[in-house]
């Protein structure tokens, strides 16, 4: 919950508040999932 935190000034008024929560969510599993698989290959 920190990043919706941090980023809550890019929100946008009158949109889908659960949706741009799960955009953040899906985006921080992918970033993470790439991270973890340079370190393993390594």
């Amino acid at each position: 919950m920190i990043k919706p935190i941090r980023f809550f000034y890019n929100y946008e008024q009158d949109t889908n508040l659960r949706g741009w929560l799960f955009v953040i969510l899906k985006n921080t599993f992918i970033n993470d999932y790439r991270k973890n698989r340079k370190k393993t290959r390594s």
